[in-house]
């Protein structure tokens, strides 16, 4: 915008300021500059947690790893707990969302929480460091009181109303559910072949359902017809019927 100026009773028209075109004014380029640092820092953490526990690395391991100065840290983060727990809520908010995708259209408790557990395999084989985070990580969210268990105790309250599942309490099938989807997610990590993944989840899945009280017909139609939808909905040449077992 260009401002008149009144001179001795006469209009005069001063150059006009260049605007911040394309964003490259100091604001801007400070801001760039602070979400790059941000971001080198946040990857960082991600590779060092998918590597190794909280407890073993250091905001120096942190800062040496995103090639950032230490003071720079301490402009985006408090300490290490604030940076690993932006992580890990990242890529728990990330799997939730697919898991509300996924189950969108579904009613059923059981299946709900089968296609739930397949998703976080599906994870596991396609986003391994992510998923070593999670697993790395599941002690933060084993209480029933976690905001991320929130859709699962849901589930299995449901489930306990109608019937459909047969458990002591809600705080008991949370954690079947929740540690046997950690060990699935840490083993699938190490098996060689879409085919014994495949295998290896159903049966997973179909031995959790079994422990919250389904029946074992339903339980493995009900796991099988999951990988199929899920996991194997990727690779459409290949079929349940062809794994191991």
């Amino acid at each position: 915008m260009t401002n008149v100026v009144r001179q001795a009773g006469k209009a005069v028209v001063p150059s006009r300021v260049p605007a911040d075109v394309g964003g490259s004014g100091p604001a801007t380029v400070m801001l760039r500059r602070r979400t790059k640092t941000r971001e080198a820092l946040l990857s960082a953490g991600r590779g060092l947690m998918a590597a190794r526990p909280r407890d073993g690395f250091t905001v120096d391991d942190i800062v040496q790893s995103a090639g950032v100065a230490k003071g720079s840290f301490y402009n985006h983060f408090p300490d290490k707990e604030a940076l690993a727990d932006e992580v890990y809520r990242t890529i728990r908010a990330k799997e939730e969302s697919e898991i509300d995708a996924a189950n969108e259209a579904v009613q059923e408790p059981a299946v709900r929480i089968a296609r739930a557990m397949t998703v976080y395999a599906r994870f596991a084989l396609t986003s391994p460091d992510e998923a070593r985070i999670i697993t790395l990580g599941q002690v933060d969210s084993l209480s029933i009181e976690s905001s991320a268990n929130a859709g699962l105790v849901r589930d299995i309250a449901e489930g306990l109303r109608t019937g459909m599942l047969v458990v002591p309490s809600i705080e008991a099938a949370a954690l079947l559910v929740i540690g046997q989807t950690a060990v699935l997610m840490s083993r699938l990590q190490t098996v060689n072949g879409r085919d014994a993944a495949a295998w290896l989840a159903q049966q997973c899945v179909a031995l959790t359902l079994l422990g919250l009280g389904l029946e074992h017909r339903t339980a493995h139609f009900v796991s099988a017809q999951a990988i199929e939808d899920i996991l194997r909905s990727e690779d459409p040449s290949r079929s349940i019927e062809n794994t191991p077992g």
